[in-house]
């Protein structure tokens, strides 16, 4: 105690803001001006940065998880260093109900981390260092006791207003049109908002059809991407969660297999199907088709199904046909198992942090995802 008073304000803050989640959190019961600093909206937000540039504890999630945790891969180790348990009540699994696709992780932002009950129609924002949940209110465009309408869910930030978005891409339960319902096309979508806690309709330029399964949500600087399709267009639907307009980018080639991230959320790249392997195409900018690049070619391979995303120094995660994660060097075309014991069928980036998911406590300090 007399330490902290004896030290520079300055000087504690630089120490604690190295600090992990966990012990800052035990530290707020110290003495009261320590408590003040690390609950202050600002130092979380220079928190927030500071692991951003240092990124020592930037861990993996995977895409849904059917038991009552979430296991998290270390970015350094590659090993399952901790799991999360879902925070009750919310995700209490009926053993009877329980299938592979029973919670969705949709996405991670500056530690937040975006959840989708599949039975409960359900979603919620979880911080899984503080253990803070915030339950989201049930969407109004959301039919009682019907999920197949919801086609595609993103999070992210918005950097202009300084907030967390959801975005909902649904086939209304009262659509006139049979035919448009049976296809899955989306034709209604709508935005919830973290401060103003409520959702709003947005509009969507055309109807497209979500591919969940081969492509889910990937999200980069403020702007949330989902293969889509329809009659005549096939390509990548994306939402800017600032400006609130969808942007449609026709693909380099058909065949698309999967979406993920270069560079650590810095650039959309997308797998496509070639002879025995995959080319890896880069799209340099959102809505024009001659922006795609073509990388490289990976392969050929005899037991891939997909490619995953990118580790360090080019080095790839590749997911085998019996659901397990390898990773993969083109430079050296050495293939290596991670032996992870479960399915990881899509990686999410995840990094603690203080940041809330209480309304009041959106900030300037934050920063884009």
């Amino acid at each position: 105690m007399m330490m902290a008073k004896e030290l520079p304000e300055d000087l504690v803050t630089q120490i604690l803001l190295r600090l992990p989640v966990v012990s800052l959190l035990r530290f707020e019961s110290v003495c009261k001006s320590w408590y003040a600093l690390i609950t202050h909206q600002h130092f979380k937000g220079k928190h927030l940065l500071h692991n951003k540039k240092n990124s020592n504890n930037t861990l993996l999630l995977p895409l849904s998880t059917y038991d009552d945790v979430v296991p998290m891969l270390s970015y350094e180790t590659l090993q399952v260093s901790l799991t999360q348990s879902l925070p009750p009540p919310y995700f209490v699994i009926d053993e009877e109900a329980r299938c592979p696709y029973s919670i969705i992780v949709v996405g991670s932002c500056n530690g937040l981390v975006c959840l989708f009950n599949n039975y409960s129609l359900q979603e919620f924002i979880w911080n899984p260092a503080t253990k803070e949940t915030k339950v989201v209110p049930k969407s109004n465009m959301f039919p009682s006791g019907y999920h197949a309408n919801l086609k595609g869910i993103g999070f992210g930030f918005d950097a202009k207003a300084n907030d967390y978005k959801i975005i909902n891409l649904l086939t209304p339960y009262d659509n006139p049109d049979p035919k448009s319902f049976r296809s899955g096309n989306i034709i209604q979508s709508e935005v919830y908002t973290l401060s103003a806690d409520s959702w709003k309709k947005v509009d969507i330029p055309l109807s497209v059809t979500i591919d969940r399964f081969y492509a889910p949500m990937i999200y980069i600087n403020g702007m949330a991407f989902w293969r889509a399709y329809a009659d005549d267009w096939e390509g990548v639907l994306s939402f800017d969660m600032s400006d609130e307009v969808f942007l449609k980018t026709p693909l380099p080639l058909l065949y698309i297999r999967d979406f993920f991230v270069l560079n650590e959320s810095t650039t959309l790249a997308v797998g496509v199907i070639a002879e025995d392997g995959f080319d890896i195409w880069l799209l340099l900018e959102v809505g024009v088709k001659d922006s795609w690049s073509k990388l490289f070619t990976i392969g050929p391979f005899t037991d891939i199904m997909r490619p995953l995303g990118f580790w360090k120094n080019g080095i790839m995660f590749l997911e085998k046909c019996d659901g397990q994660m390898v990773l993969y060097d083109p430079s050296t075309k050495q293939m290596t198992d991670l032996l992870l014991g479960h399915s990881w069928s899509q990686l999410i980036t995840y990094m603690e942090t203080l940041i809330s998911v209480k309304r009041e406590n959106v900030f300037e300090e934050q920063d884009r995802c």
